[in-house]
């Protein structure tokens, strides 16, 4: 599928605009052409159909009445027909619109940023995906279509209506003329109301997905009272919010039914007057009334309608909020370059501030190919964003990230991350099954199929997954919680492995392992350095110590490098950290 790729430059998309959202996806409208075309259709006989009648009342075409009764019924059973097929072709057209929009989305939010602050909120960004495209998809597959038809029935009605009758006609719009100023005050309430509903949604979502992920934290700390109470706010001021939106539509319902039947038995007494006095015939009368009751039902629901559009255009708004987010770019002015590039890693003079807080200040490391490079130092060092750096999930302020003889950010991000063995400090599995975890993202599945078997020997899981009744094919539930610790970051070592990455960035990644797993992946990490570049962060001694060089991170500053003996005596703090086996 062909997608847009949109920016905030973009004009097209602006908030508060569901037209703009609906126009993003391409897709042929020669469905919603016939949905409207037969909308004509339909109203026309619809319309058509009382004239009939009125033929018939009045006796103008003398012995053929009847037939005129006849058609008008049979005008009616047609425009059951095409209104049937204007309803279905608009739904499906409107079906596979939103299809394409939250495909586009899922693409646009699988392009963020990471430091974009809706991804630090997953069941937040979710909630938004998920339920703002379908208050927009219950909009345009069921209310627009409605709505189309029967602005068609109210404006060919209120022609005929005049005429008719232009004198009843008059009096009848000056009734409905204070019902719309009316309704157009409610319905920016209510849209007011609905965006605020949306917001506050999301959050509960986030809330509640967010103590559910760490309810045994909650119950060790005996935090239920304060999570119960902050949750309580939220349902309290969604309580709030639903009976303001209740009390406005409490109001309109009943508002726009009396004022419809107030203005129907007005008209109803102002005809009666013209018939008496010969400006109207009884059948013309009939054929007004019969109208009027045609652009009722249209009418009555207009507020209801209304009130759907508000609130799709408050959940287009954070769909928006999402596609004009920053998203990563491919790279700067990328280049063709070999598919096998290769060489020293190397960053120089890196600086990277995130909130006005400078995380790296002009760090310059030198990665030789094929060596075991360690970055070690306090929490909050800026270790991680090291590693941020070189997958290229952030981008320097100030510096340049290259690799051989080519820089980084000018090979296209994909051939870039091909390069790249990457096992994060946290669990991150992704997949249904062991097997899909493994595989997850290559393109070349059956390559790497044939060597898992020696990939999961190598990380030490055969005797754990050939125990297994289902083996690789062992569903992996959600959170992994049917593995320990220990075996997911082995199954995420033997992941980037199966890769046959160039460089493997190893963040914290035996940090879960007990000490004879840990030091089988030593062991795996010193035979696979003659082969792979190696970067590892770490805390324990006994997996940095033999890195052919270390690096020193202090306050995003490089305060120290060299060997493990030679740190030792020239790093006063590498060598507490160490006596003091904080490393």
């Amino acid at each position: 599928m062909e997608v847009r790729t949109l920016t905030k430059k973009n004009e097209k998309i602006q908030r508060g605009s569901l037209i703009s959202l609906l126009k993003m996806s391409r897709q042929s409208n020669t469905t919603l052409f016939i949905s409207l075309v037969t909308s004509v259709i339909s109203a026309a006989f619809m319309l058509i159909a009382p004239l009939g009648l009125k033929g018939f009342i009045n006796g103008e075409v003398g012995e053929k009445s009847g037939l005129m009764l006849m058609l008008a019924i049979g005008g009616l059973v047609i425009q059951g027909l095409f209104q049937a097929l204007s309803y279905y072709s608009a739904s499906a057209w409107a079906e596979k619109k939103v299809m394409q929009l939250r495909d586009e989305i899922t693409q646009h939010t699988l392009r963020l940023k990471i430091t974009n602050p809706l991804v630090s909120e997953p069941s937040k960004l979710a909630s938004i995906v998920v339920n703002n495209s379908e208050t927009v998809r219950l909009l345009v597959s069921d209310t627009l279509p409605e709505l189309v038809s029967g602005v068609l029935i109210v404006i060919g009605g209120f022609v005929l209506l005049i005429i008719l009758s232009w004198q009843l006609t008059v009096f009848l719009l000056l009734t409905l003329l204070i019902l719309m100023v009316v309704i157009n005050l409610v319905s920016r309430s209510m849209a007011r109301i609905s965006h605020r509903r949306q917001s506050w949604i999301a959050n509960y979502i986030s809330e509640a997905s967010t103590f559910i992920a760490k309810l045994a934290t909650i119950k060790a700390l005996n935090g239920e009272g304060e999570v119960q109470e902050s949750v309580e706010k939220i349902t309290k001021s969604l309580h709030d919010l639903g009976l303001k939106a209740s009390r406005i539509s409490a109001c309109m319902g009943p508002l726009i039914l009396t004022s419809t039947l107030v203005s129907f038995l007005s008209v109803f007494a102002v005809g009666g007057y013209l018939v008496n006095s010969g400006l109207i015939t009884l059948g013309g009368l009939v054929t007004f009334l019969i109208y009027l009751f045609q652009i009722i039902s249209p009418l009555t629901s207009l507020g209801n309608s209304l009130n759907k559009i508000s609130a799709a255009n408050g959940a287009a708004d954070k769909l928006i909020d999402v596609l004009v987010s920053d998203t990563e770019n491919d790279g700067i002015n990328v280049q063709a370059v070999p598919s096998k590039i290769g060489g020293n890693l190397e960053l120089k003079n890196v600086s990277f501030a995130y909130e006005g807080r400078k995380v790296l200040d002009d760090v310059s490391i030198s990665v030789p190919a094929n060596t075991n490079v360690a970055i070690v130092g306090p929490s909050g060092a800026g270790k991680s964003t090291i590693i941020s750096v070189i997958e290229r999930f952030i981008t320097p302020s100030h510096g340049e990230l290259a690799y051989g003889a080519h820089n980084a950010c000018k090979i296209g991000l994909h051939q870039w991350r091909e390069n790249i063995g990457y096992v994060a400090q946290t669990e991150s599995v992704v997949g249904k099954t062991v097997k899909e975890a493994l595989l997850f993202g290559l393109v070349d599945k059956r390559d790497a199929e044939s060597r898992i078997t020696e990939i999961i020997k190598l990380v030490g899981l055969q005797d754990e997954i050939g125990g297994l009744e289902k083996g690789i094919d062992t569903q992996i539930v959600e959170g992994g919680t049917n593995f320990s610790g220990g075996q997911i970051q082995r199954l995420m070592i033997a992941r980037a492995l199966i890769r046959k990455p160039k460089i493997l960035l190893l963040d914290e990644a035996t940090s879960s392992l007990d000490a004879d797993s840990e030091a089988s992946i030593v062991r795996i990490i010193n035979k696979l350095k003659h082969e792979v570049t190696v970067i590892t962060i770490a805390h324990r001694l006994s997996t940095i110590k033999n890195a052919d060089k270390i690096y020193f991170l202090e306050q995003g500053r490089i305060t120290g490098v060299g060997t493990h003996d030679e740190m030792i005596h020239s790093h006063e703090v590498y060598a507490r950290y160490v006596a003091e086996q904080t490393i």
